[in-house]
Order: C-alpha cells, then structure tokens, then sequence
C-alpha cells in the first residue's frame, strides 16, 4: 500500500493506494465463420496462466506447449443455434476456406451432439477463470481487435456483462512484434521458435497455448 499526501486550501489529504501483484494472464482466441462482429463461432480455446509457473529455457518448448495445453479451455461451440436464436451469420468464403484446411483444424466444422450453446460457454468460461484466480484486473490477451469484438457481440447476444471488460483487453501480435525488434529480448530467439510437432494450426486452444510460448519468451 503507498499513501500519497497533497495540500489543498491550507489542509493536508491522504489519498491510501492499494495495488494488485498481477501474475495471472489469459490469452484467448475465437475461430469463426466470418470476420464481421455477428459472425458464428466454431469454436473458443483460453489459456489462464502465470509465467513463473513455466521454465521454457529448461524444458524447451514441445514440453512447456504440452504443458500449457493440459492448463487451457477448449469449447467447441454450436453453430446452428447461433443461427437460429441470435442471427449470427456465415460467411461463404469463409466456410469454404475452412473446407480447405487440414482435416484435424476443418474438423471443429462437424456437429456434434455436446456443441456448446452461448450461453453455456459463458458459464463454462467463469468457472475456469474463477477457478485460475482471474481477476478483473488480470490483462487478457488476444491476436488483434477480433477476439475482443466477438466477445463484446456476444456479451449484447446474451445481455450480460460477461467475464471481460473492455479495459483489460490488450494485443499479444503487437508485444510479439516488438519482442522480436527489440535486442534485449532477441536473445531469447523468439523469431526462431518452431510450431511444436503436435500443433494443430487454427485449432483455437493450440493457438492460444503457442502464443503462451511465445509470451514466455519476452519474460
């Protein structure tokens, strides 16, 4: 705590600041059918983790990504209903580019009978950020302005105010890039760092756990 005094009109004033040690970060990733905001979504994979739980010098990368994977959250979400009660819409191209992707990413495009509705991966998104010790000032990661617009339009679909706030957004490709520029970091070879042999590529958990091994990297 840090009490911080300052003089107005002949008084004195204590003004007590209590910080937060912030440790925890999440990072999470949407994929989708499109990339307006009311766009479906296939599926959601987040990652709550703390850096100092992790020696990626020590254990390498294919470990730390396994690692991470056993931490995270997959949900693959039902599409038809998002249609169906929410209006969210399909955007050809998309679909068709998916088609086209290796079968174990394009596989998040057959229906299942346990597809999550919104509704219900909200609730499964709580628990495990309240389970992680999540905090609402806990910085939450993302790949650009996406993610956190997909989130917003289905905080209005479900008319809550979800598990985020706005002010914790922050862009992990932005700190990645800089990471890379900069020569202090560069000796961790973030630049260099190989896909692990097991990662699915659009796979929303796996991509979120990778960005955590690059995140890593900049510690």
């Amino acid at each position: 705590m840090v009490a911080t005094f300052f003089k107005r009109k002949k008084r004195w004033i204590s003004l007590e600041f209590q910080f937060e040690v912030i440790m925890i970060n999440v990072i999470f990733d949407f994929e989708s059918l499109g990339l307006n905001e009311n766009s479906v979504l296939l599926s959601l994979g987040v990652l709550a983790f703390d850096p100092s739980d992790y020696d990626i010098a020590g254990d390498g990368v294919e470990t730390t990504f396994n690692k991470l994977l056993q931490q995270g959250l997959y949900v693959k979400l039902d599409a038809k209903d998002q249609t169906k009660t929410y209006g969210r819409t399909i955007n050809k191209s998309t679909l068709l580019w998916w088609t086209e992707q290796n079968e174990e990413a394009s596989q998040v495009l057959t229906r299942c009978d346990d597809d999550v509705k919104l509704p219900d991966m909200e609730s499964l998104l709580n628990e495990y950020l309240e389970m992680n010790g999540v905090t609402r000032n806990t910085p939450v990661w993302s790949r650009g302005y996406t993610e956190p617009m997909w989130y917003e339009s289905v905080k209005l679909n479900l008319n809550t105010y979800g598990s985020f706030r706005h002010y914790q957004y922050r862009d992990i490709r932005t700190l990645l890039n800089v990471s890379i520029e900069d020569k202090y970091l560069s000796r961790n070879h973030i630049n260099t760092i190989k896909q692990p042999d097991i990662f699915i590529k659009h796979n929303a958990l796996h991509d979120v756990c990778f960005d955590a091994v690059q995140f890593l990297c900049t510690q």
